[in-house]
């Protein structure tokens, strides 16, 4: 049997990282996609014609009711070019991680008072379980298993 190729962009980050490790464990060498060319990376954009045949994208739960955020808008336009994109695709949302939280903590706990905003709510999640999650869905959906589930958010 062919072993997989599997492409993992932001594969030097928080999940990505991860994914990439737990495609290790697989016995599956994943290449990283970089826009910056750093070493041990491939450079270059996401495009139909780099002939993957499927994408598992991640995104964040909720998006679609906080579009209003700058970073927020572009992850859901994503979404929307990924689901009309001729490559099949799963986007799996999750919550944030507890690193990125625990960052936030650290930073807010600089000073001798920490100001919490009224109504702040997280559901935090450990990005090596949401890395499964993604490696699962990259590596056991064909084809057959995509189609497009959200309209133009734009």
């Amino acid at each position: 049997m062919n072993r997989p190729r599997v492409l993992v962009t932001g594969g030097t980050g928080v999940l990505g990282r991860r994914v990439v490790e737990r495609l290790g464990s697989e016995g599956i060498r994943a290449r990283v996609l970089s826009r910056s060319g750093k070493p041990g990376t491939m450079k270059g954009d996401l495009a139909a014609e780099a002939g993957v045949s499927h994408l598992a994208y991640i995104s964040i739960v909720g998006i679609d009711r906080a579009a209003s955020y700058p970073y927020y808008r572009i992850k859901l336009e994503t979404e929307w070019v990924v689901e009309c994109s001729p490559v099949p695709y799963a986007i799996l949302r999750a919550t944030q991680f507890y690193d990125l939280v625990l960052k936030a903590m650290r930073f807010l706990d600089r000073s001798p008072l920490m100001l919490v905003p009224r109504g702040f709510l997280g559901q935090p999640i450990d990005a090596g379980e949401v890395a499964e999650c993604l490696v699962d869905l990259a590596l056991t959906l064909g084809p057959q298993d995509a189609s497009p589930t959200s309209a133009d958010p734009r």
